[in-house]
């Protein structure tokens, strides 16, 4: 198999979420503002526990409510590991992508975005995006850091094969890890070597 070089840069676009105000929420509406507890540390989205107090009523750009199938990333490590996760957005018009969170847009000639889950997840990305972010006790990563990422990556159509093959192995966070693990040794043998300790 393959495999060619790129900057994250290449195979696609991060952006920054709304700054929406401290004040504006109640029990009840229309809207719940996106948060980095939506991430589960090993990927995937994770529902809010109760939504009492976190419906956001205030004025906000559009452009920022999410549609079902958006790629996700946390921009600010809340917990140790959090950096390099990635979720899809479950459902149209329900979230708002806040400032703590990016959006992954793919270049969809050159990378696949289911593809491209599984790669956010591999130890070697993760790695690097955690070397990349503000080394401060609650930490950091922005759009510029995240594009700088080095990846190698198969043909468009092995990515298809290959996340066609992760989403049928992947139905619990018990086989998730165990699957990706052959994968992320596949994908990132050259671009790890330079990360281990």
């Amino acid at each position: 198999m393959k495999f060619s070089k790129y900057k994250l840069g290449e195979l696609l676009r991060v952006t920054r979420g709304a700054s929406l105000p401290g004040t504006g929420y109640a029990d009840e509406g229309r809207h719940l503002r996106l948060t980095l507890a939506n991430f589960h540390e090993e990927g995937g989205f994770k529902d809010f526990k109760s939504t009492q107090g976190k419906y956001f009523v205030g004025a906000f750009d559009n452009r920022f409510l999410m549609h079902k199938g958006d790629l996700i990333t946390p921009l600010t490590e809340q917990s140790p590991g959090l950096l390099g996760s990635v979720a899809f957005i479950p459902c149209d018009g329900l979230y708002i992508q806040s400032q703590d969170v990016g959006l992954i847009t793919c270049n969809s000639e050159k990378l696949n975005k289911r593809f491209a889950y599984y790669l956010f997840l591999t130890q070697s990305v993760r790695k690097q995006i955690s070397a990349r972010s503000q080394q401060t006790k609650i930490r950091h990563t922005s759009p510029d850091k995240i594009v700088d990422v080095e990846v190698y990556l198969p043909d468009l159509p092995t990515q298809l094969r290959i996340a066609g093959v992760m989403v049928c192995g992947c139905h619990s966070s018990e086989s998730f890890a165990s699957f990706l693990s052959p994968f992320s040794v596949l994908i990132c043998s050259s671009s790890s070597r330079r990360y281990r300790s």
